[in-house]
């Protein structure tokens, strides 16, 4: 538990605090050498305090972590000696809401990626805590030619073929819904094979959006 506090306060309470408290979290303060993490004056600390107006997070994932008390190298991922895992007991990350006070949210970006499926993208999932989200974007709206990757990785609420003729997903019907504000909606679980996929057949319920 005290391995995920450090965590969460060197990847985002870094961030966060100062705009919201005019200090960096504890952790960062006890684990970082001075040197490194000049304190703020008192007019610095008071100028920040409660400076924004609303939170921007890009949310992607979350990870189980452990203490590492020997961590390699020097700098910022030794000083948070941690070390991180997807999962544990074949579980993913579950609960919480480490910022009650806070802001209202708006998720700048979120998704997944697959690999050369057309598959939908949205691992977003609200938990149980009530949070002020006033908005939400997807990343992306559509495939694109991701880095090393090229077009081989999707992640999209759009895929193309290859003429590049563009559909939209099942996730790209269920968004369209939750912005009309349908109070009903579950995201729809797309099943359809690998070997369905290669051969890039569009659905056609999805031409009519």
């Amino acid at each position: 538990m005290a391995a995920a506090r450090r965590a969460v306060d060197f990847m985002l309470g870094w961030f966060l605090d100062p705009v919201l408290y005019g200090r960096y979290p504890r952790n960062m303060v006890d684990f970082v050498p001075p040197e490194n993490l000049a304190p703020f004056t008192p007019a610095e600390s008071q100028m920040l305090k409660g400076s924004v107006d609303y939170v921007g997070i890009n949310f992607y994932t979350s990870n189980y972590v452990t203490t590492d008390p020997t961590p390699e190298g020097v700098g910022y991922d030794a000083d948070m000696r941690v070390e991180f895992h997807v999962e544990r007991n074949g579980k993913p990350i579950g609960d919480p809401n480490t910022y009650p006070n806070i802001p209202p949210i708006y998720i700048t970006e979120n998704g997944t990626i697959y690999a050369l499926l057309v598959r939908d993208c949205f691992p977003f999932q609200a938990g149980q805590d009530k949070v002020d989200v006033r908005g939400y974007i997807v990343w992306s709206w559509c495939d694109n030619f991701e880095w090393a990757e090229g077009y081989t990785a999707r992640f999209g609420t759009t895929y193309f073929i290859n003429n590049q003729t563009r559909y939209p997903k099942h996730s790209a019907l269920w968004f369209a819904k939750f912005l009309r504000g349908k109070p009903s909606i579950v995201p729809h679980s797309n099943k359809r094979s690998i070997e369905e996929d290669s051969k890039n057949v569009p659905d056609k319920r999805l031409k009519a959006l």
